[in-house]
């Protein structure tokens, strides 16, 4: 039996290492038809019997470089029948793409090609999708992140394993890939924009660490690696304690929002109070992209003058301290912005469309039965003590109400804060009024001015649904 190659030994290390494959599983690998993605192809295909496993391969033809861009395409369908492994290969126009969405041509590739390799995997049923990712695009990352300003986690770098995403040469040097080649006879495809030091991965991998191993530390490369898999391990210790530590302190959940506990928020060390609102991020959000330093240092901030408040961030992201509650969710502006007014038709039905709620009215003579109701969504008052029209709004800032059994009038603005309502929802709570003021906060407060007494001769009820 042919021994297997050093690459090829360091490859299924990897694989058991992160336990990247199970028997019997297709792996979908994405082959670009450079060095690094032929490599993977044909070590894999060199291993598939042993570790039964079937491979697919997909290519994204991103249109960036004309016929260059085809020849890489045709040389992924042919290297692909020669070892008898299926193929899918797509064109796409990521050019136009990057135009029309104002997107730079490296961030609109990325897009694209994820979502052609998530696409391809479902449609052949893979169960994993394998990536061409070395210890030196490890190296590059890592770099990549620290000159942006990053913290452990990015200094880790590419994860080995993210989800359905495996990459089994994460541990191979370049040195390697290019030894591998060279016996092999493969004769991979030369992006030729690679070799251009345009972009910040090339300018890094062309000119800085070059320089570094020149003038610093001829071992440069080990000693980044060496840095990334002291920042994996802390980074994963430190977010399990997160996690444990965002369970222990989350009142609410939902797809929409993340409700904490301020004042558990406050017992765990600023570490985790920031991974705590990290993770929170990426619930609402799905990722963390345009989330930065100066974000979570900004919430920290607020948090620390123990003040209410409510802070904006990319993507529509709000975080609202109200009280003893932190509050992560997806904000809307045409929901901030809203702004109503409907007459209310006496006695008779309209909506609310703004909020997609109904008012319903009715006109009862007094018989000494009718109940009077108080609760959330009803109320009975006196028609004789309206002052016409009657209006169902947004509550307005400066709107006052005198509350039902006293003599003086509140501001709504101090009653939504004795209520604890936080400030993005006080817009979507209907508020009744006529032109003497307010009369009903629903479900929250009643005027003492309609309210019914043994001189009342009629009945309005009002009813929000």
């Amino acid at each position: 039996m042919k021994p297997k190659s050093f690459l090829v030994e360091k490859m299924l290390a990897t694989i058991s290492n992160y336990q990247m494959i199970e028997c019997g599983q297709t792996i979908l690998v994405g082959v670009s038809g450079g060095h690094d993605s032929v490599v993977l192809l044909h070590a894999l295909a060199s291993i598939s019997s042993s570790l039964s496993i079937k491979l697919h391969a997909a290519h994204l033809n991103h249109s960036f470089r004309g016929e260059e861009s085809d020849g890489d395409a045709e040389y992924v369908k042919e290297l692909s029948e020669q070892l008898g492994i299926g193929f899918t290969i797509e064109k796409i126009d990521v050019p136009q793409y990057s135009k029309d969405l104002r997107l730079s041509h490296e961030e609109a590739a990325r897009i694209i090609r994820y979502e052609f390799l998530t696409k391809t995997a479902s449609s052949i049923g893979a169960n994993k999708i394998a990536l061409a990712h070395t210890a030196d695009d490890q190296i590059e990352t890592s770099l990549i992140n620290y000159i942006r300003g990053t913290g452990i986690d990015g200094l880790a770098g590419i994860p080995p394993v993210r989800n359905q995403i495996i990459r089994p040469l994460i541990d191979v040097r370049r040195k390697d890939i290019i030894k591998y080649i060279k016996q092999t006879g493969l004769a991979p495809r030369q992006d030729s924009s690679n070799l251009v030091p345009v972009y910040t991965r090339n300018r890094i991998r062309l000119e800085l660490l070059p320089y570094l191993r020149k003038y610093f530390r001829s071992d440069i490369d080990e000693s980044i690696l060496h840095l990334t898999e002291l920042s994996k391990e802390d980074s994963a210790y430190l977010n399990l304690e997160a996690e444990k530590a965002l369970a222990d302190i989350v009142i609410e959940s939902s797809k929409n929002s993340v409700i904490l506990d301020h004042n558990k928020f406050l017992e765990y060390p600023l570490s985790i109070q920031r991974r705590i609102l990290r993770m929170s991020i990426r619930k609402i959000k799905g990722n963390i992209k345009d989330i930065g330093y100066i974000h979570i240092h900004n919430i920290i901030k607020l948090i620390g003058e123990n003040k209410n408040f409510i802070l904006n961030l990319p993507d529509n992201i709000d975080v609202e301290k109200m009280y003893d509650k932190l509050i992560v969710g997806i904000s809307n502006d045409k929901q901030k912005e809203i702004s109503y007014s409907h007459e209310i038709k006496i006695p008779g039905v309209i909506e609310i469309t703004e909020l997609g709620l109904i008012v319903q009215s009715a006109v009862i003579d007094r018989d000494g039965s009718t109940e009077i109701s108080r609760n959330l969504d009803c109320i009975t008052i006196d028609i004789n003590k309206i002052n016409p029209p009657l209006v169902v709004r947004n509550w307005l800032p400066g709107d006052r109400i005198q509350p039902l059994g006293m003599s003086g009038s509140k501001k709504l603005q101090d009653v939504f804060s004795d209520k604890k309502i936080p400030m993005s929802n006080r817009k979507h709570i209907p508020v009744v009024a006529d032109q003497s003021g307010v009369i009903w906060v629903a479900g929250i407060i009643m005027a003492d001015f309609v309210k019914v007494t043994n001189s009342t001769k009629k009945y309005l009820q009002i009813r929000i649904i």
